[in-house]
């Protein structure tokens, strides 16, 4: 066992993802992989959006395959286990697992990044195949040439996380994309120890690779093949069962089914079938939101809208304004069991970006402006100069809407560095 090369991690992360109160069973995605193995085109592609399972997908793919361990623990009770060659792949197969959007410590260029993952796959090689000749500075496509050619012509079943994730990098130059491509075009195509090959990323391979570079994949992804669909985000069925277990376990549930469809309403596959993305515990991260809002803990507060704009936002639209409005809108669910959170309401002289209107009027009310590349200062003075906060007093013959806080949230995010900032002030 070795970092790549039949890693425990993927099977344990597995294992305890499995465990998860919260669990979907998608393991037969593994009986549509089956043939693969037999057949000229062995090398498939699954590009998604984030949030919709593909990494998990990629850790139960490498968990069922992989020599690494006796799996029967996690598997024996899946669906996949009622398929007549169950057995026959399980634990099979020499499997490589690679994570491609793990980054060396302080990585700042492409030869960093590459070297590391060059120089960890060859160690893993020479250790599990002593007697092969592997040059330690040779390419890595040498090494497990040598090691097919003297070990019987031993195969590997390759499993590709995050292929794309090295073309989001600020270091990346122009010509070093295509060397990237050059590498995993040499890693995988026509390579007779290659058995299966299973990839993800985010967008097409098409928007890197241009001609016949790595045109060996089968690609499947929203917008062109419904195959594989069911196997990426939750069907309404599930997010049903998926929520009886929420009210199960939740004396004081704050989410509601409406929440959501709203909050997760994911795509449509070409069939029609709606697909949710992946629900995580944003519950309790929002409440920790909410508090820290409420503490006027600004710092705390941009450090997470910055963790759930990275999870949840495609890299095209990161620094699009709507966008983040929606990581906001994310952020502070569990506000929605204290607050009427309204959207561009009418307060002042203007309309504010959101306003929270305590249920109790006891609590505090709380106006958010959002801001794209200024300042969260900025948002704050608007919030001022049009007086948004005349708001919680009321319309004419209504008593004030709160008698608690009133407090100014300014929320802003660069496109430069695309980092995140906030700036809270009590209004009155």
């Amino acid at each position: 066992m070795g970092y790549y090369l039949n890693s425990m991690e993927p099977v344990e992360n597995y294992r305890i993802a499995s465990q998860s109160n919260y669990f979907v069973d998608k393991s037969l995605l593994l009986k549509e992989l089956f043939p693969f193995f037999h057949q000229a085109d062995r090398d498939i592609c699954i590009t998604r959006p984030r949030r919709f399972g593909k990494t998990m997908m990629a850790q139960m793919i490498a968990s069922f395959f992989s020599k690494a361990t006796d799996s029967s623990d996690i598997f024996d009770h899946l669906q996949i286990a009622g398929i007549p060659e169950y057995r026959d792949y399980r634990n099979r197969y020499q499997v490589i697992f690679m994570d491609f959007s793990k980054m060396p410590r302080n990585c700042k260029s492409y030869a960093q990044y590459i070297e590391r993952i060059e120089k960890r796959l060859i160690k893993d090689l020479m250790k599990a195949y002593p007697d092969a000749d592997i040059d330690p500075e040779g390419a890595v496509w040498e090494a497990l040439s040598e090691v097919f050619n003297e070990y019987n012509g031993e195969k590997f079943v390759f499993v590709i996380d995050e292929w794309d994730c090295i073309f989001h990098k600020d270091f990346l130059k122009k010509n070093e994309q295509k060397e990237f491509i050059d590498f995993l075009a040499g890693l995988i195509k026509n390579q007779a120890y290659v058995a299966m090959t299973y990839m993800t990323g985010i967008l097409p391979i098409a928007k890197y690779s241009s001609g016949s570079t790595i045109n060996n994949f089968l690609e499947y992804t929203i917008a062109t093949q419904s195959k594989f669909s069911e196997y990426f985000g939750f069907t309404d069925q599930e997010v049903d069962a998926l929520y009886k277990k929420y009210l199960d376990r939740e004396k004081e549930p704050l989410l509601t089914r409406e929440n959501l469809r709203e909050w997760y309403d994911g795509y449509h596959t070409l069939n029609g079938v709606k697909l949710y993305n992946y629900l995580r515990d944003f519950e309790r991260e929002s409440r920790r939101i909410l508090e820290r809002t409420l503490a006027l803990d600004a710092d705390a507060v941009a450090e997470a809208l910055g963790y759930i704009h990275d999870s949840e936002s495609p890299h095209k639209i990161y620094l699009d304004e709507s966008e983040l409005s929606s990581t906001v809108k994310l952020a502070y669910l569990a506000a929605r069991g204290q607050y009427r959170i309204e959207q561009e309401d009418q307060a002042g002289k203007g309309y504010v970006d959101y306003i929270f209107y305590p249920r109790n009027g006891k609590d505090d009310g709380l106006i958010l402006e959002l801001k794209v590349d200024r300042t969260p200062e900025a948002a704050i003075k608007q919030i001022r100069d049009k007086n948004y906060a005349l708001r919680f007093q009321g319309r004419m013959g209504e008593k004030p809407l709160t008698t608690g806080r009133i407090l100014a949230v300014g929320i802003s995010c660069q496109k430069g560095s695309k980092k995140h900032r906030c700036k809270i002030e009590v209004l009155q």
